[in-house]
């Protein structure tokens, strides 16, 4: 009976160890031992119904203790179905209510009862045996000695029987103490390990949020709570599509959980996604998020992190603006390293130098200086070291080509995301043509103060002659010109006549046959356009097949520019320059000598006036009638007056201007 009593508390005590051991690994190995508790408990409590069928208290305590059994019994399988179902945490909370213990203690308590009991029959089961061994003593002498070693044998099995029973409820004691320290320390490790991993989510940077097979969200860590303005009691137990899900995706969203959960089949899981989220008040904001299943028996439960990404979006399309803008630009941007090695090369570059992207980058930016500025680009990474930019730096740079290249430069230091100066930038900006508008601007001033000198000298003299040598001496040494001469129109004859040539000319005058008083006749193509108002180019003499420029090119000269001298729309002259190069007169050389035959044209006007009036003024004085008097001859002396005065004021007149515009049959 005792043994019975023993082996139905050790059943139910492996049941609860089986559970213990369930629990804390959730191993379906451990629940082996549990299986066999059932059968053992239900067999052992049958035979113990049979042994006790003649004591009804004892009965009546083995239906306590079988309804106690039982109790225990369902305790443990709803921890192992709460263990196996909802995870560890939910078996903890039905363990730590403390129910299955108050069963178990009180099982032991009643099996303890019966084994007093059983104790106490036992005692009077001895003494009714001691009075019956002394009536058989009586009764049967001759069985005496028999019937005191069968109770002496009775008496040893009883001790052996209680020792057993005592060293085995020691041992099980021991073991039950020892499951449940091992059970206590696990507890205290998984409760230290949830610690930590709740202070890894709450600290975390990345949003934490997960969801049950319901949709439901049943974390939402503080990161997660910064990204979108929902606090964490708010929404823990709220369908996620809901809460954080732009309503044009919630249905998608659900038709993918419920497909994973038919099918297993997701497009999403263990991938990085960039979608939309929406905040608590009412804003979208642009998230990146990787979900995975959690591991874990059960219903499936999902974790995600999601990390706002709005300002790298806003820094990427910020790049993509500042990239449009640098390859669309005219201007050469490139950067380069601290040692001068090009790391980027946009299409201006490739315009203004003629190189590709592929040809520049990873190259020494010293292929675009010139040798005799090599010693700029150390002086240009030195400032750019020392955090200096330099602005609008006027320089020479060298393309593909070969040919130098006006620029200025503005060359600035690239920093990284800590401050620190890893490379330049450097922008470059053609300014050849503005090079060529000053030279163009300077060569006009040069023209415009020539032509003041000429008609300041003009202006000095009285004779055409003269006029008409100062002017070509002076073009001849400042313009410059290889051969200039001056021509005398005569319509009768419809011919020039040369009347003077410049003194850096006359060796090329005699080639020509153009020497003072030489006659040149008048052709129909280039001269017969001249002598009638028009001022006439040829930059190409040599393809002319007129006779006179003909003779200028045979003479070594491929370009000449001839002007009309014109008085009240009357043609008195030409002046006649030329070049050995070809097409080497520019428009605002042709325009400076149509401007100047129109001064010289004036001032031997002027002179022809001055020189008439004079001589008629001589010839009344010589010839005067004596009958004439003094006021008669006043008239003349004031014309005389004037004509100095015209003279004189000439050279003060700037009729130049560079933009009107001049004809010709060749320009």
């Amino acid at each position: 009976m005792l043994s019975r009593l023993e082996l139905l508390l050790a059943a139910t005590t492996d049941s609860e160890t089986a559970e213990r051991g369930y629990v804390i690994t959730a191993d379906e190995s451990y629940l082996e031992p549990y299986e066999r508790s059932i059968q053992l408990i239900d067999t052992q409590t049958k035979r113990l119904r049979v042994l006790i069928a003649d004591n009804r208290t004892q009965q009546q305590r083995l239906g306590t203790a079988a309804q106690l059994v039982s109790e225990r019994v369902a305790n443990v399988r709803r921890v192992i179905n709460l263990r196996r179902d909802s995870g560890f945490e939910a078996a903890q909370r039905e363990i730590l209510t403390g129910q299955g213990k108050r069963s178990h203690d009180q099982l032991r308590r009643i099996i303890d009862e019966m084994k007093s009991a059983e104790s106490g029959l036992l005692v009077d089961r001895e003494r009714l045996a001691a009075r019956s061994a002394a009536i058989a003593q009586t009764v049967i002498l001759t069985g005496g000695l028999l019937t005191c070693a069968l109770v002496a044998l009775s008496v040893l099995a009883i001790r052996r029987d209680f020792a057993g029973r005592a060293h085995a409820e020691r041992a099980l004691r021991q073991s039950t103490e020892e499951l449940e320290l091992r059970v206590r320390q696990r507890t205290a490790q998984l409760a230290l390990s949830h610690e930590h991993i709740r202070a890894i989510v709450d600290t975390a940077l990345d949003g934490i949020v997960t969801m049950d097979h319901e949709g439901r969200l049943t974390e939402f860590n503080p990161a997660a709570e910064g990204i979108f303005g929902y606090r964490r009691s708010e929404v823990v137990g709220q369908p996620l599509a809901d809460i954080i899900i732009p309503a044009a995706w919630r249905e998608r969203h659900r038709e993918g959980l419920a497909r994973y959960l038919a099918s297993g089949e997701a497009a999403v899981l263990g991938k990085r996604i960039e979608v939309m989220g929406l905040r608590a008040d009412g804003s979208e904001v642009m998230v990146e998020v990787s979900i995975n299943r959690l591991p874990g028996d059960g219903p499936p439960s999902f974790g995600g992190f999601i990390r706002d990404i709005t300002v790298r979006k806003t820094a990427e399309e910020m790049n993509a603006r500042l990239a449009a803008i640098v390859k669309s630009s005219d201007d050469a941007i490139v950067s380069k390293t601290l040692e001068g090695i090009i790391t980027s090369w946009n299409p201006g570059a490739e315009t203004l130098f003629g190189y590709s992207a592929q040809e520049a980058v990873g190259k020494p930016m010293m292929m675009l200086f010139p040798p005799e500025r090599s010693a700029e680009e150390p002086m240009i990474l030195a400032r750019i070291t020392r955090g200096e930019a330099t602005d609008h730096f006027e320089t020479v740079r060298v393309g593909k080509d070969g040919r130098k290249i006006n620029v200025s430069v503005t060359i600035s230091p690239i920093r990284d995301g800590q401050g620190r100066i890893i490379g330049a930038s450097t922008i470059a900006r053609d300014t050849t043509e503005r090079k060529l508008a000053e030279q163009k601007i300077q060569a006009q001033l040069g023209r415009l103060d020539l032509l003041q000198q000429i008609t300041r000298a003009m202006g000095e003299r009285q004779d055409i002659q003269s006029i008409f040598q100062v002017t070509i001496r002076t073009l001849e040494e400042q313009l410059p010109l290889d051969f200039c001469c001056m021509c005398i129109h005569d319509p009768v004859a419809n011919q020039l006549i040369v009347t003077s040539v410049g003194s850096y000319s006359e060796p090329l005058a005699m080639a020509l046959a153009m020497t003072k008083q030489a006659l040149i006749d008048i052709d129909e193509n280039g001269l017969s356009q001249c002598v009638r108002g028009y001022l006439v180019y040829e930059p190409h003499l040599e393809v002319v097949r007129s006779p006179f420029p003909q003779r200028l090119s045979a003479g070594g000269l491929q370009s000449m520019v001839a002007a009309p001298l014109l008085v009240e729309s009357q043609v008195f002259g030409i002046l006649i320059a030329a070049r050995h190069q070809e097409s080497s007169f520019s428009s605002g050389e042709c325009e400076f000598l149509k401007q100047l035959s129109e001064h010289v044209a004036l001032a031997a006007h002027q002179a022809q006036l001055y020189r008439s009036l004079q001589q008629a003024y001589d010839d009344l004085r010589q010839h005067r009638n004596p009958s004439c008097s003094r006021n008669d001859c006043l008239p003349l002396g004031r014309w005389r007056a004037e004509s100095r005065t015209i003279s004189t004021t000439r050279s003060r007149l700037w009729p130049f201007t560079p933009n009107r515009s001049w004809r010709g049959s060749r320009v």
